[in-house]
């Protein structure tokens, strides 16, 4: 796992990117499933690599959609087979098994990723941070450890607060049981999994976090490494890598 000391990191966002020092508390999940916009500046979205030939749009606009086929005709020369909503998201299906594994690699497959993300190099050591994992046990619990500030586990509760079934807080950690179908990861409901997992995210940025790394581990789904700096202060900008 990386370190507050590390010099390396990857981001997709704008790193001066923060929320203002008068915006409210995140939308709730039922209220996002309403349709009401996010009510801080930034806003996440989900790229789905998929069923070997397949790309899932989650949370994108309709001229973000049109950019991402702009980039996957230029850098995919087999060309796209169709395009559909699926659920909550929109499904682009290519030409060819481009995610399929191969022995010898996928240059094209490589490329096609590479265009579509932004990698950045942090040459100059970090400040401090405040670290945290959040991990989604059992299919339906949702723990955060190593001493979630209040204002993030408050926060976290509002989010899920129709959701919980049970939930644990202590000083060293969060933890909610959601019900066991909360994480499903196949078929139309995986995408509501991924917007939950998005206002997740929004609701992490409005209270200074984001997300460093993933993990995957062998016993549970993939763990978020998440940090702020330390002394943050609502309003103050939020730090990426």
């Amino acid at each position: 796992m990386s370190s507050a000391n590390s010099q390396t990191a990857t981001d997709t966002g704008n790193s001066n990117a923060g929320p203002s020092a008068s915006k409210p508390t995140p939308l709730s999940i039922q209220e996002s499933e309403q349709g009401n916009p996010p009510a801080h500046a930034a806003r996440f979205a989900c790229i789905d690599l998929c069923n070997f030939d397949c790309i899932r749009l989650a949370n994108f606009t309709a001229s973000e959609i049109a950019d991402v086929n702009r980039v996957i005709t230029e850098n995919w020369h087999k060309g796209i087979r169709k395009s559909r909503r699926y659920g909550e998201s929109r499904e682009i299906q290519l030409y060819g098994l481009s995610w399929m594994g191969s022995a010898s690699g996928h240059d094209e497959s490589r490329l096609l990723v590479l265009h579509s993300l932004v990698f950045r190099k942090q040459v100059t050591v970090p400040p401090p941070c405040h670290w945290i994992t959040i991990s989604f046990d059992s299919y339906g619990k949702l723990k955060i450890i190593n001493s979630p500030p209040s204002d993030l586990v408050a926060a976290v509760l509002r989010l899920f607060k129709l959701k919980i079934r049970q939930q644990e807080v202590t000083g060293d950690r969060l933890k909610i049981k959601l019900g066991t179908s909360a994480w499903a990861s196949t078929g139309p409901h995986a995408v509501k999994t991924q917007l939950k997992l998005l206002s997740l995210l929004e609701t992490l940025e409005s209270c200074g976090f984001s997300v460093y790394a993933t993990l995957g581990t062998e016993n549970e789904r993939d763990v978020l490494i998440c940090y702020r700096r330390q002394g943050w202060i609502q309003g103050a900008p939020v730090m990426h890598r």
